[in-house]
């Protein structure tokens, strides 16, 4: 691009979480990418650019791409994690690992926290 450059950092890795439902360990391959554009010849405060951008001065003629790949690998981390797309979960009363089998508690339908409304009448 002249005597710019458009910077394509590809990361790929694996990370170890926590599953968001059931709390089990989750080990997950991670790919990510970002673009960055590198202008040289200016200084952020001679171009008025927003932080978007990354500058190759005279001075320093080097072009550091480490952080570019963190960011790649932090936007990589799905923002909810799951140890598999059926997990249960864990029982809101007991806390026990649906995915291990059923739980003893006694269920009751609906949600409880409702419950007051049951006695509304709205006949008048």
């Amino acid at each position: 691009m002249g005597e710019d450059f458009l910077v394509d950092v590809s990361a790929a890795g694996t990370g170890d979480f926590i599953c968001d439902r059931c709390g089990d360990p989750v080990h997950q391959e991670l790919q990510g990418q970002v673009k960055t554009l590198f202008i040289s010849g200016q200084s952020a405060e001679e171009s008025g650019i927003s932080d978007e951008v990354r500058f190759v001065t005279q001075e320093n003629q080097t072009i550091d791409v480490f952080q570019d790949a963190v960011d790649a690998m932090q936007l990589a981390v799905p923002v909810k994690i799951l140890c598999r797309e059926s997990c249960l979960g864990l029982c809101p009363s007991c806390g026990k690992n649906l995915n291990e089998g059923p739980c003893a508690c006694r269920r009751e339908s609906g949600d409880g926290r409702w419950d007051a409304l049951k006695n509304l009448n709205f006949d008048k």
